[in-house]
């Protein structure tokens, strides 16, 4: 899982959305139990510009890891850019539970 997860960054990086989703999925389905592949295929498709289908990725991972708190913060960011306020409140909320202080999901919520 970790070789997909870094091969599927690099993509990232150079905004390859397509591969990255592609390289992301690959790793989902070898190892569908590994939270950080599901949050990063969320964030490929986030910056692809497909946030609904970010948020089941999202919420994959955090199924997988409730205590993920990166997870929880995109999947905020993610309600929030959907205007699904109570929803991005309580990812914010969870977000906070698992890293009290959490700067990301502070001004999530403050930006709510």
């Amino acid at each position: 899982p970790r070789v997909y997860n870094e091969w599927g960054k690099f993509h990232l990086r150079q905004k390859r959305w397509d591969a990255a989703i592609g390289i992301f999925d690959k790793g989902v389905s070898l190892a569908p139990r590994e939270a950080q592949l599901a949050n990063n295929l969320g964030v490929a498709w986030a910056q692809k510009g497909d946030l609904a289908t970010a948020v089941t990725w999202y919420e994959r991972a955090v199924d997988v890891q409730p205590g993920y708190t990166r997870a929880w913060v995109n999947l905020g960011d993610a309600f929030r850019a959907l205007t699904r306020r109570q929803e991005a409140r309580r990812a914010y909320i969870e977000a906070l539970r698992s890293a009290p202080g959490n700067p990301r999901a502070l001004r999530g919520l403050q930006g709510l």
